[in-house]
């Protein structure tokens, strides 16, 4: 089983694992969700609703507006509209958006990303891996909420000019930023 919904899947496995690995059960009676929804989340075979993946994530400790953009990219548009997410792509540039002048971490870069796709009326990770001449996994790995290292210059252009070819310029300079301070803490470090 491969392509995003599958790595959803892991990483949520992940999160789980890293957090003692509790049982399903435990999961169930803390959230008041059934052992099935919540171990049906992490097959990573259908996207599970947002409410199931804010119930599996807060019982793991991590907080699920991290796993926010990701998850809107993976749902249905009924599940998306179930969780309050703008429908319509003038309701969704009106939402917060993080623009490359504001990205200060790896974490923002990899947002902003995120939301460049959600704007551009978020083309299935396929399109966008034929865009980029580059796998579906490397994109959704791209796209993966924390991510604590700054990508390759030029996988990051490669899909900014797949959805805003305009924009390059600007994601450039907020790489070549991020650039600067990650080796400037490495040297320090060492």
């Amino acid at each position: 089983m491969k392509g995003p919904l599958a790595q959803f899947g892991l990483d949520l496995k992940a999160v789980r694992w890293r957090a003692g690995t509790p049982s399903y059960r435990e999961m169930a009676q803390t959230t008041g969700l059934s052992i099935g929804a919540l171990s049906e989340a992490a097959l990573g075979e259908s996207c599970p609703s947002w409410q199931i993946l804010c119930a599996y994530l807060g019982f793991c400790g991590v907080d699920p507006q991290d796993w926010r953009p990701r998850w809107e990219m993976l749902a249905s548009p009924q599940q998306r509209i179930q969780a309050g997410c703008p429908v319509r792509a003038d309701q969704r540039r009106a939402v917060s958006i993080m623009e490359p002048e504001d990205v200060r971490t790896v974490a923002d870069f990899v947002v902003g990303l995120r939301h460049l796709r959600y704007l551009n009326d978020n083309p299935p990770l396929k399109h966008i891996a034929s865009e980029t001449h580059r796998g579906i996994s490397t994109i959704s790995e791209l796209l993966a909420p924390g991510r604590v290292r700054l990508p390759p210059i030029d996988l990051a252009i490669a899909y900014v000019r797949a959805l805003d070819p305009a924009a390059v310029p600007r994601w450039r300079q907020a790489w070549h930023e991020l650039k600067i301070e990650e080796d400037a803490a490495r040297q320090a470090a060492a």
